[in-house]
């Protein structure tokens, strides 16, 4: 506080208490409610934003490594709040199974059942 005091020379003898009682309550209520920062930092937290990008990175090199034209691949299982996830489907003619498709320069690339 004596530096954040120096630095903007603010005098905090002079501020009321009920100001920091306000801060408090303030802190407090962001803390319990829902919020984007809450969620990101509990993805972050528990690591399912890691385990996420591990999980897809191996899909991505699975696809990568295989032979075949067709590549049947597992669903995801940790899939972050803070992440909108797009995942294949088992239809091959789902518009995000073709742009996976393509970009991999594969025939079809499909979710297994």
């Amino acid at each position: 506080m004596m530096w954040l005091g120096r630095r903007f020379n603010i005098n905090f003898e002079r501020i009321p208490v009920y100001v920091y009682a306000a801060a408090f309550a303030v802190i407090i209520i962001f803390l319990f409610r829902t919020n984007n920062v809450k969620t990101a930092y509990v993805d972050l937290t528990d690591e399912t934003a890691a385990k996420y990008d591990k999980e897809l990175n191996e899909r991505y090199r699975y696809i990568n490594s295989n032979t075949s034209d067709t590549v049947v691949v597992e669903p995801l299982k940790n899939n972050p709040t803070t992440i909108h996830t797009f995942e294949v489907s088992p239809e091959a003619d789902n518009i995000f199974n073709q742009w996976y498709s393509a970009h991999f320069k594969k025939k079809a690339i499909v979710l297994k059942k």
